[in-house]
């Protein structure tokens, strides 16, 4: 009966199995039309700018910096976003941290003069190229308004510091009072006398890793507010509190404070250290999407 059946009803079973075969091909087209809803806007542009803040000492006698950057962004789905990035990053030198106060005794007449030393110049740029790693915690689709997100950067910069010039005045107790007021002559230095002090480039390298909040005022265009923790690979730098020990100490009679002449601006690399160092960079910023 069933053989009966099946050769009866031939035309009713192909019209059966072509509609399941048309219905089939009906979801597929209409899976892949939606997974193409989903990147419709599967690329951005983005700009930014903000602080970057130096942690601690880590950044010697330099001021907190400011930071811009630029990259383009590839979503390959809706919570992993990769893509290049151009970044520029500047500290200015503060004279006001590099320690002024010096002291030297003649060791064949045993006299004592002390140093007032100041420095300018030595500003700090980086140019830097990196690779973006964006991971949304909250996924972004076409009705997203609100996105938690981490980035990783890994980078390699350029890195160059301005020449310094110096100036030191000298002074000493020619009235016996105990007190180094009597000021005997100043002298000015530049990159041509003192090789620390000549202007500086290498390349370095480093990471970013940071969270942020981005928000979808339309599909075509989000704002975005993020922090990072930045960390560079060793760069040269003026930090002149490394060469500076309490075994070095003289004082006079009114309580300043002195360090050996010979022991810290003597040392063959003052004021330049070799260092790495960190930062935490906040930025705010734009991304257009397409």
């Amino acid at each position: 009966m069933t053989l009966n059946f099946i050769a009866n009803n031939r035309l009713l079973l192909g019209t059966i199995f072509t509609s399941l075969a048309f219905s089939w091909c009906s979801a597929q087209d209409e899976g892949q039309a939606v997974a193409q809803a989903r990147i419709t806007r599967s690329k951005g542009l983005y700009a930014a700018g903000g602080p970057a803040l130096i942690l601690g000492k880590n950044l010697g006698d330099y001021l907190d910096g400011f930071g811009m950057e630029g990259g383009f962004l590839k979503r390959l789905n809706k919570v992993l976003s990769v893509g290049p990035s151009l970044s520029y990053l500047s500290f200015k030198y503060d004279a006001f941290k590099t320690y002024p106060y010096y002291w030297y005794r003649d060791p064949s007449t045993g006299t004592e003069i002390v140093m007032e030393y100041y420095q300018t110049g030595g500003d700090i740029r980086l140019i830097s190229m990196g690779c973006d790693f964006k991971v949304n915690f909250v996924p972004v689709g076409d009705h997203t308004t609100v996105s938690i997100f981490g980035i990783a950067r890994p980078f390699f910069s350029s890195v160059a510091r301005d020449d310094f010039s110096a100036r030191a005045d000298f002074y000493g107790d020619l009235d016996g009072d105990k007190l180094f007021t009597d000021k005997v002559q100043s002298t000015n230095f530049t990159a041509k006398e003192i090789e620390q002090l000549a202007s500086d480039s290498k390349l370095s390298g480093g990471v970013n890793l940071g969270f942020g909040a981005e928000l979808f005022p339309s599909k075509q265009m989000s704002l975005f507010l993020q922090a990072s923790f930045c960390y560079t690979l060793p760069i040269r730098y003026a930090a002149t509190e490394s060469f500076l020990s309490p075994s070095f100490i003289f004082k006079d009679s009114a309580g300043v404070t002195y360090y050996d002449f010979n022991k810290t601006l003597l040392a063959p690399d003052f004021p330049i250290v070799n260092k790495g160092f960190s930062s935490l960079n906040v930025r705010a910023g734009m991304i257009y999407n397409f």
